[in-house]
Parts: C-alpha cells; sequence; structure tokens
C-alpha cells in the first residue's frame, strides 16, 4: 500500500536456491523484457480474475490489528472475487514456534458467512501478512534491528529483514501457514511479503536517509538482491495457491554506482525468474498504477507486463497471464486510470481501497455502477 505520493510514511505503516537457478534460466544478465518466458499451466487452485477489495487499512495509523470485516464487500455485494485477509506476523507467531491463527481463521469465517448470504457471487480470501514494525519482538531479538526515519520525522524499530536468518524464520512462519490453509478452497491467493520492512511491498526498502543506519547495521545491497531472489523460496510449501509478488524499482541503494530509484534492471530479473518458476501459479503485481505512471524508472516494469501478456496470448490454446493492479493512492483518477490499466496491461486482478460507501474509512470515491463496468472488462479482457 502506498498513498498516492509515492511511500506511505511510518505514521501509515506502524502496528506491525529454486529461484536463484530460475534467475539464470530466465536470462539474469540481462534487463531485455524479451527475455521474459511463455507461462506454463500448473496445477492447484485457479488464480483470480476480477477485482478484489482490499479492505481498511486505518488500523495502521490507530495503533490497532486488522479488522477484516468486509466492509467494502458488503457495501458493494456480487462484486467482488476476493477479500484481502490482513494480519501480522505478530499477531500470528507470538512465541518462537508458537502459532496463533485466530486473526486468519475469523477473516475466512467472515468470508464463509458472506459467502452464504451471495451464494451465486461467492468470495475467496487473499492472505497478506504485514512484518517490519508488526514482526515479533523475539524475532527481533534474534536477528538484530535497525531504527528506521521518515521524511516526516517519525521513527521505528524495524528487525535486520535482508538477513538470512531473517528469511530462515520467516520460512518457517510460511512453512506453518501452508500446511493448515494451502488445502483450504477459501484461501484463493497468498502475496509474497519477504524481505518487507516500509511496507507490506518488497522492493520498497527504505529512505534514502535511512543509508547511514542501514549500513551501521550492517545491511548491503548484495544482501538485499539475494533475499528477494530467494523470496518464492521462502514459499515452497505453498504447492496450490497462487502466489502474489509485488514488484517495484528497488527504491534504496546504499552503492553510489547504483542510486536510488534507478534499479529496474534487478527487477525484471526477478520478475521473469518468478513466472518462469510457478507458471501460471505467478502472480505479478504492481501498487503504483496512475496515468501518467509516477516515474520514469516504472515504465520497464509495466512493459514487461505486456511482455507476458502478449506471450501468454500468442501460445496454442492462449494460456494465463496472472497480473495484479493497486493504484498508487486512494484518490487517483478512477474513471481514467483504471480503464487505462486494464486496456493498456490486461490484468487479472484489480485491488480497490474501500470506498465512501463503507462509511467507515472509505476513501475511494468509486461507485457500485463504476465497479460493476470494470469487474465486467476484466472478466472479458481475453485474459483466459
Amino acid at each position: 500500500m502506498k498513498t498516492n505520493q509515492g511511500i506511505a510514511p511510518f505514521a501509515a505503516v506502524l502496528p506491525g536456491c529454486v529461484l536463484a537457478a530460475c534467475l539464470a534460466i530466465a536470462g539474469c544478465g540481462s534487463a531485455s523484457s524479451s527475455a521474459s518466458p511463455t507461462p506454463t499451466p500448473t496445477s492447484g487452485k485457479s488464480a483470480l480474475v476480477g477485482l478484489v477489495t482490499m479492505g481498511s487499512e486505518s488500523w495502521l495509523t490507530s495503533g490497532g490489528l486488522p479488522q477484516n470485516r468486509l466492509l467494502e464487500a458488503n457495501a458493494h455485494p456480487g462484486v467482488y472475487v476476493a477479500a484481502v485477509i490482513q494480519a501480522t506476523w505478530s499477531q500470528l507467531e507470538p512465541q518462537p514456534g508458537v502459532f496463533d491463527d485466530t486473526v486468519i481463521d475469523a477473516a475466512l469465517q467472515n468470508i464463509a458467512t458472506y459467502n452464504a448470504k451471495y451464494p451465486t457471487t461467492p468470495l475467496v480470501g487473499k492472505l497478506r501478512i504485514f512484518a517490519g514494525p508488526n514482526t515479533p519482538s523475539w524475532v527481533i531479538q534474534q536477528v538484530g534491528s535497525v531504527t528506521l526515519t521518515d521524511s516526516a520525522g517519525n521513527s521505528a524499530v524495524f528487525p535486520d529483514y535482508w538477513t538470512t536468518q531473517y528469511s530462515e524464520l520467516w520460512t518457517q512462519l510460511q512453512n506453518h501457514l501452508a500446511a493448515v490453509y494451502d488445502g483450504n478452497p477459501l484461501m484463493g491467493e497468498v502475496a509474497i511479503t519477504a524481505c518487507s520492512s516500509l511496507d507490506a511491498e518488497p522492493f520498497i526498502t527504505g529512505f534514502a536517509a535511512d543509508t547511514p543506519a542501514l549500513l551501521a547495521a550492517g545491511y548491503t545491497d548484495a544482501q538485499m538482491e539475494q533475499c528477494l531472489s530467494n523470496a518464492v523460496q521462502d514459499y515452497s510449501a505453498w504447492k496450490n495457491t497462487p502466489l502474489d509478488f509485488t514488484f517495484d524499482p528497488l527504491y534504496l541503494r546504499t552503492t553510489s554506482s547504483q542510486p536510488q530509484g534507478n534499479s529496474s534492471t534487478f527487477t525484471l530479473q526477478v520478475m521473469q525468474a518468478f513466472r518462469t518458476a510457478l507458471g501460471t501459479r505467478a502472480v505479478e503485481a504492481t501498487h503504483n498504477l496512475n496515468d501518467p505512471l509516477a516515474s520514469a524508472d516504472l515504465q520497464p516494469i509495466y512493459d514487461e507486463f505486456q511482455t507476458l501478456y502478449s506471450a501468454a496470448q500468442s501460445t496454442s490454446p492462449p494460456t494465463e497471464a496472472p497480473l495484479e493492479f493497486q493504484t498508487s493512492g486512494p484518490t487517483v483518477d478512477w474513471p481514467i486510470v483504471i480503464p487505462f490499466g486494464i486496456n493498456t496491461y490486461h490484468p487479472t486482478e484489480i485491488e480497490i481501497w474501500n470506498t465512501t460507501a463503507t462509511g467507515q474509512g472509505g476513501l475511494a470515491p468509486v461507485t457500485l455502477s463504476e465497479l460493476q463496468q470494470w469487474a465486467a472488462q476484466i472478466k472479458a479482457d481475453g485474459n483466459p
């Protein structure tokens, strides 16, 4: 999640190898989109096709916990195909190896209740786990910590999220969750949030002002790239559920040769490897959709989306190229931005901010008729 000004400030984020081999297959030495593999069908649950309600994230600023109350789905029943289930690592594993799935189970029960009420247009859940400041204290004690400060002067303590030890603990959490939910048909998708810090988007790694603190804590660009390259492997226990991976340029670089905001080359390598590794279970995502795009370094990523779609459509029969968008904030020009995204990049799913129709934290000025039109467009777009 980002505001329409870019990365959300800490005030908006507080409370809370197989792929390495694939990088070589996908052409890791080249930034060219032509190296993209053609997606191959995989067994398991089908990718989502339609609109997804991302739910309220007001808990991030209030110091509370995720609610997952389906306010938007109930305000606009019949429009959505999935609802984001928000949870924090602190909730899920309060002690080492002691798991508490209550927040997920409650969210799935809310979805089951909704489905009983609207059986012809049921929902599934899309799991998104927030770490960063929402990481259990025991993890921070084990892996080390760093204090990051945003441009507004808000500070928070983060784990050393780029380290191998952190990834090992994160993988243990995913192994548990997959054992419980991978076979559950109500769990329709899982967001990859390994290596995440400022946000639930792994590639958003810090502000330039945080560089001295990160370097003092032992952060290196190479470690961060390794963490992101191995992120899919952290989720290897999920065998049947599509995985959503949000891509951005790697915003923070600590070396002068790779300045901040100029790192789409590495992102493209991970995108291509992700699709090679998981085929049609790989949902490539970005949460900065706008028209025009916010910065030029985003364009190669969007070009890659077009390449993947064209490759999938060129097969006989056409295959699926799962792609998920979220807008750069709730105040974009929705009647312009969403049709632009659908017609230009052919996403299979778009996450929608809670609309003003919810009456409780709704931010996006979107009407029911617009939602119905966009949902129909996505389903009719030709992405199998």
